[in-house]
Formats: C-alpha cells, sequence, structure tokens
C-alpha cells in the first residue's frame, strides 16, 4: 500500500475471493500430505524404492476429531472453514472484527487478543492474512512456543507472517511437528535456506493460487464492478487504505 493512495481519495477494489476454493485445497492438500505422510514416500518413488519396514516412514495422523485453526477470516478462511468441517475437523477462527454468529463450519470466531487460545489449542495452525503493519510476525519465537508440539504451521499468506529465523529453530528442535509454507521471506527463497532441508517441510512456491479457474473468477469480478460503477452502486472489495487490505 503506497502512500500516494493513502494520501488521495481514490477508491481502490481488489482481487479478494477468486482464489479462496483452491488456496483452500492448497490448504487441506498440504495438511493430507502430511497425515499420510506423503513426503518420504514420494522421495522413495524417486528413488524407485517401494515401501519396507525399516523405520523410516512418517507418522500418520487422521484430521477427523483434530482442531484446525484459522488466523484470518476471510474469502479463504471462510472456504477453508467449510471444507476442513467436512473432514470432520473442529474449527477455531481469529478475526478482527468477529461476526455475531460464526460462519458455517466454524466453531468459534475469536478476536485478534484470542490468538494465544487458539495457538493452545490447535492441532493444526493456517495463516490466512494480508501483511500490513499490524500482521508483521505475528508468529514469532514466543507464539511458536505457545503451539503444541504435534501442532504443524501453513501459511498461504504472506511470507512477512513468521519470524522464519525463530520458525527455522522451532522445526530442527522439535517444538512443533512441521510446516506447509506456500510463501517465505524473501521470495524466491534462497537455494542455501535452510527450510528446503529440513524433513518436517513442505514448500510449495507461492503456487496456492494457480487454478485453470482463476481469471474466470478475476474478469467476472471486475465486469461486475465496472456495471456497478456505472450504476452508482456500492463496489465489491473496496479496500480500506488505512487498514491496508
Amino acid at each position: 500500500m503506497i502512500p500516494e493512495l493513502r494520501e488521495r481519495p481514490i477508491v481502490l477494489t481488489n482481487f479478494s475471493g477468486i482464489h479462496a476454493p483452491n488456496i483452500a485445497d492448497h490448504v487441506l492438500a498440504l495438511l493430507l500430505a502430511f497425515a499420510r505422510g506423503l513426503k518420504p514416500l514420494l522421495a522413495r518413488q524417486d528413488r524407485h524404492e517401494w515401501r519396507d519396514d525399516d523405520g523410516e516412514a512418517a507418522p500418520t495422523f487422521e484430521p477427523a476429531g483434530q482442531t484446525i485453526g484459522i488466523v484470518g477470516l476471510g474469502d479463504i478462511g471462510e472456504a477453508l472453514a467449510q471444507k476442513a468441517h467436512g473432514l470432520g475437523m473442529r474449527v477455531l477462527a481469529i478475526q478482527r472484527h468477529p461476526p455475531e454468529n460464526p460462519p458455517p463450519g466454524v466453531e468459534r470466531v475469536l478476536p485478534s487478543e484470542g490468538l494465544d487460545e487458539v495457538l493452545a489449542e490447535s492441532d493444526h495452525l493456517v495463516l490466512c492474512l494480508p501483511l500490513t503493519d499490524a500482521t508483521a510476525h505475528i508468529i514469532g519465537e514466543e507464539e511458536l512456543g505457545r503451539m503444541r508440539r504435534s501442532a504443524y504451521l501453513f501459511n498461504i499468506g504472506r511470507g512477512g507472517l513468521i519470524d522464519q529465523e525463530a520458525l527455522i529453530a522451532a522445526l530442527r528442535e522439535g517444538r512443533i511437528a512441521g510446516a506447509g509454507l506456500d510463501v517465505t521471506e524473501p521470495e524466491p527463497l534462497p537455494p542455501d535456506s535452510p527450510l528446503w532441508d529440513l524433513p518436517n517441510v513442505i514448500i510449495t512456491g507461492h503456487t496456492a493460487a494457480n487454478t485453470p479457474l482463476l481469471w474466470e473468477r478475476g474478469i467476472e469480478l471486475v465486469a461486475d464492478n465496472v456495471r456497478r460503477f456505472l450504476a452508482g452502486e456500492e463496489l465489491r472489495n473496496v479496500v480500506d487504505t488505512k487498514a491496508g487490505y
């Protein structure tokens, strides 16, 4: 959000919502990859090795009955909540201004001040936030320390939401079980970053938004906003330039 947009009375809209179905799928793909221990199994496939019982297999778990904490309950967060609920997961969420009634699939929506409670209760924590002054490094050493040792962290927002050095230390020391990262800080992630080689990390290189339906939804949104603008109606996805999203 450049200063010129904050200072001038320009109405700005964004593409919020067009990524929701596919990014929600991407988060669940990462979660299920950990659930089924796919990373070492895919490495075996690359080596043309059939599974044997040598103790190298990753631990597995079943998502049903586990708790997923969604930090940022926008379009992506709501889509993820519905799909995770469909897997039998308990869904908690953080939203800056919680609604009076939780959206479908969500058990509770807590304000930003409730992050510690969500950290402590979640088996899986998903960051679905924009990067602003208020959200930069929202997950740091203290927050990682409040997570369960068996918990997984997923980031499909922006890399700057996480203190990456603190995350690397927590992953190395087994203070959390693993991380699924579509975004990092910086991007591209340097080849010598320790994240590449950690066995409990899956990196997908900012590909979560990819879908053949992306521009179909985007063009529909732009066309609808042009129609609304010409008719003097309220626009969709108006950005709060002060808040930054």
